[in-house]
């Protein structure tokens, strides 16, 4: 509340205010700031293919710099790769700019047909999981381009493609 009439060029000024970190809003999740607890990278798994399934049956799991990468039988993009091109770590606060950047990041690579990205609660608190599932894209796809120039001086492109 202002009060302007106290006299020649002053103002009283009462400031209320509330406790925002009260129980109604304790409970409240827009109002938790989240912070990541595990990170998990699933290395080179498609769910739309059997053969991709087939590999995970048997997975190996490595944790490099506090990121969990799991790879199925053929071991897909390097740890530190995936370390470089993903942004959500343990003990950083959730940001859905890290988010956007992480996909950007891998969906990017030539390799990656396609990221994706889940948070699971940690039960009682304010932590997430992340779990980033990273499929290959088609490893049987090849691309040659070959650039020449003939004796009259034209200049020539051709490129081929393969697929499986």
């Amino acid at each position: 509340m202002v009060d302007t009439a106290v006299g020649n060029h002053q103002v009283d000024v009462e400031l209320m205010s509330r406790n925002l970190v009260n129980d109604s809003l304790k409970k409240n999740d827009a109002f938790i700031r989240y912070k990541i607890k595990d990170v998990t990278i699933i290395s080179g798994l498609d769910i739309f293919d059997k053969s991709s399934l087939e590999d995970f049956k048997e997975k190996e799991e490595v944790n490099y710099r506090g990121i969990n990468i799991i790879y199925g039988k053929k071991r897909f993009i390097r740890p530190p790769m995936l370390y470089a091109n993903n942004f959500i770590r343990p003990g950083r606060y959730y940001s859905d700019r890290l988010q956007e950047n992480t996909y950007s990041s891998l969906n990017s690579m030539s390799a990656v047909k396609q990221a994706t990205i889940e948070y699971t609660p940690v039960k009682d608190s304010a932590l997430l999981n992340a779990t980033i599932t990273i499929a290959p894209a088609n490893i049987y796809y090849w691309q040659v381009g070959l650039d020449g120039t003939n004796s009259a001086g034209n200049s020539h492109h051709h490129i081929i493609h393969w697929s499986a």
